[in-house]
């Protein structure tokens, strides 16, 4: 079920919100595009994250089945619909690279509009801003439960592809350098100019003169018309409506809007071709997670297509038991897009029969998900700078901690162009703190992690088998090739969830190997005192039961015999 926040009116129509205007519970079900009633009701979907411009036919889907349905407005994909829209302007907002090209969505390369590709649309153009507007007041006004916003960073999403140097930005990118240049100043032009003299470095924009500030100029730029977005619809509607938004998390050149975004609804990518669930999905989630905001995954096109051409529901199923297991939710695979250079966009239909089942153990088991929280002793320090500039020290450590069986949590460090800051109170919750890229945080959050340190606890970084060799895991489990303990905490009532997903996947059978004996050695500290019997509830095909297990106290630690255990089970103590 999903909790509305209350805001005064005078919030409703301005600034981004850093602190989200609906909350979304652990348990919910969400689709990705539309579908009808008894589809909904058969998953038990709650949420419908990229749902259509709403229709009557819609509309009365989704409150048949209770369902809130977010409206979607594409930033890339709708290049048809806009041109359309204005058939004799649309050329003005077509992004072009520094030697003025049209840029072409490259994921779109078998798309095309009345015998034009698919080009990348500049939203610091005034029509395509206009053409936005129109949409999100449109959508807002057909009576959407909240907006979703495609390929959300518009121009700044192209900036890896060499993008955009139109009137537009460099007039806007001029006005941003302010004294720092002179008025007439042309980007664009300047950078012609320095190439000239440094041909070599025409693939290496990060070495091209100001081309940081360029960087920070375009992401403010998307954020600041997210914001502006997300203030017109709620005025359009008359309420706040909350938005959406494809914010691929780890990646930190997608979260600068995210004070204006309430569900982070993206591609979470898989590495399918690897044939196993993969560690990296840890990251990503405690990414969201230290920005306070939910995600409600999907996994890449590339992901898709492997599952789809090969079969592998099995494997999906995986991505959604580790989603659940780390505090976020997985999009029904009821239908996927799908993508790679041989076919380019197709579909993925994924069976009913394959996934419903796990979806509705997801739904039948809202009291053990619920209210938990991430409960981890080890906090990962990520500088935004650091993750900008290629470097991923934190990302492979995140990943050395999952496949240790050490729960973690991201302090996320912010720079000029993501907006947030490392608290006292968040480094203090965390008694061992590891920070990768120290140089590259902000001074103020350089300044706070030293203070830490004076009190201990802040352990020093070479590489991460060294780190990961000094800890140990707070539950750990004997008999599983390949299992992650996740321990969660309701802080209301002190009850705790231990998550057991289990990753042993086996690619010739497409499903997991059961295991068949195990034990659970679980801290001391973590259990609740007193507690002296857990239950044991496991996702199955056909229901099942819980079974009540013993605790069995043994000096600093408890230990748990497990029933036979499939693909994922939780452990609900106290």
């Amino acid at each position: 079920m999903i909790i509305f926040a209350m805001l005064l009116s005078s919030e409703l129509m301005g600034a981004p919100m850093n602190q989200p205007i609906v909350e979304f519970e652990h348990s919910e079900v969400c689709f990705m595009y539309g579908a009808s009633a008894e589809v909904y009701q058969q998953y038990g979907c709650t949420v419908l994250a990229w749902g259509p411009t709403p229709t009557e036919a819609s509309r009365a889907a989704t409150r048949e089945a209770g369902v809130m349905a977010f409206g979607s407005v594409g930033m890339v994909t709708e290049f048809g619909r806009f041109i359309d829209r204005f058939p004799e302007r649309y050329r003005e907002a077509i992004c072009v690279d520094v030697h003025g090209e049209p840029i072409r969505v490259p994921w779109l390369w078998d798309h095309t509009h009345k015998g034009v590709p698919a080009y990348w649309m500049c939203t610091n153009q005034p029509v395509f801003r206009e053409y936005l507007r129109e949409r999100v007041a449109d959508t807002a006004a057909r009576g959407a439960d909240g907006i979703h916003v495609d390929d959300h960073l518009g121009t700044s999403g192209n900036l890896w592809h060499g993008g955009c140097y139109c009137d537009q930005c460099m007039s806007g990118f001029a006005e941003f350098l302010g004294d720092d240049v002179a008025g007439d100043f042309d980007f664009g032009a300047h950078v012609r100019t320095w190439l000239e003299d440094n041909p070599d470095k025409a693939e290496q924009r990060w070495t091209w003169p100001y081309y940081h500030e360029f960087q920070v100029f375009q992401y403010r730029a998307a954020a600041e018309l997210m914001a502006e977005l997300k203030g017109l619809a709620a005025e359009t509607a008359g309420r706040p409506l909350p938005m959406g938004a494809n914010a691929g998390v780890p990646s930190v050149a997608h979260l600068s809007d995210y004070p204006s975004l309430d569900l982070l609804s993206c591609e979470v990518a898989q590495h399918a071709d690897q044939r196993r669930p993969s560690s990296g999905v840890a990251f990503a989630y405690r990414m969201a997670e230290a920005l306070d905001r939910p995600v409600a995954a999907t996994a890449a096109g590339y992901d898709w297509a492997l599952v789809a051409e090969e079969e592998r529901a099995g494997l999906a199923r995986t991505w959604i038991a580790q989603a659940y297991a780390l505090g976020h939710f997985f999009c029904a695979p009821h239908h996927q897009w799908c993508y790679n250079e041989e076919k380019g966009t197709h579909w993925y239909e994924g069976p009913a029969e394959e996934y419903a089942w796990l979806y509705r153990f997801v739904a039948d088991h809202a009291a053990q998900l619920d209210g938990f929280e991430t409960l981890a002793d080890v906090g990962i320090v990520v500088a935004a700078a650091a993750q900008r500039q290629g470097k991923r020290d934190a990302d492979q450590l995140a990943a050395g901690l999952a496949e240790a069986g050490i729960p973690f949590r991201v302090l996320l460090g912010g720079d000029d162009a993501l907006p947030c800051r490392i608290t006292a109170e968040e480094l203090a919750e965390c008694p061992l703190i590891i920070s990768p890229n120290t140089e590259q945080l902000q001074p103020e959050d350089r300044a706070l992690l030293a203070q830490r340190a004076e009190d201990n606890g802040v352990l020093p970084w070479s590489d991460v088998d060294a780190v990961v060799a000094q800890l140990a895991a707070p539950v750990a489990i004997e008999g599983a090739a390949r299992a992650w303990a996740l321990p969660r905490r309701n802080p209301e009532t002190g009850a705790v969830a231990i998550h057991i997903a289990n990753l042993d996947y086996d690619p010739e059978e497409d499903d997991v190997r059961p295991v068949s004996a195990a034990v659970l050695r679980v801290d001391a500290s973590l259990v609740p005192g007193g507690a002296t019997q857990a239950a044991v509830h496991r996702a199955s095909p056909q229901p099942l039961e819980p079974v009540v297990v013993n605790l069995d106290r043994a000096g600093d630690e408890v230990v748990v015999e497990l029933p036979e255990l499939g693909l994922w089970a939780i452990v609900e103590v106290g």
